[in-house]
């Protein structure tokens, strides 16, 4: 059986959103009585939660941004972009080596404070 994608407005989203998190309605009621999948409302809801504000937006606002931001790739020969695919992964490995550093100092820290 195939399931229908539907869209929803951002202002449905926040409604929904602002019921759970600030009004305390029950989720598994509210989805039931939207006919909105529960795993669905969870999404809009860790995105709430990060920025109450995600979903004052227009519809389709983000999906513009990537869709922009994308463009940059646009007409450019393989060969350049497989380099600035190579710059990319250099800057991802170097952000990851900071990350795992910052991981050692923490929990370093946290074997020495007992």
């Amino acid at each position: 059986m195939t399931i229908a994608h539907r869209n929803y407005s951002n202002e449905f989203k926040k409604k929904i959103c602002m019921l759970i998190c600030d009004k305390k309605v029950n989720r598994t009621d509210l989805c039931g009585k939207f006919n909105v999948p529960v795993k669905t409302v969870e999404k809009w809801i860790t995105i709430y939660k990060k920025n109450p504000n995600y979903f004052d937006v227009s519809d389709g606002y983000y999906l513009d941004q990537r869709k922009k931001a994308s463009r940059i790739y646009n007409g450019k020969p393989t060969s350049e972009l497989i380099m600035l695919l190579k710059s990319k992964d250099n800057q991802i490995e170097y952000l990851e080596s900071l990350v795992s550093s910052l991981q050692l100092e923490l929990h370093a820290g946290k074997e020495y404070d007992h």
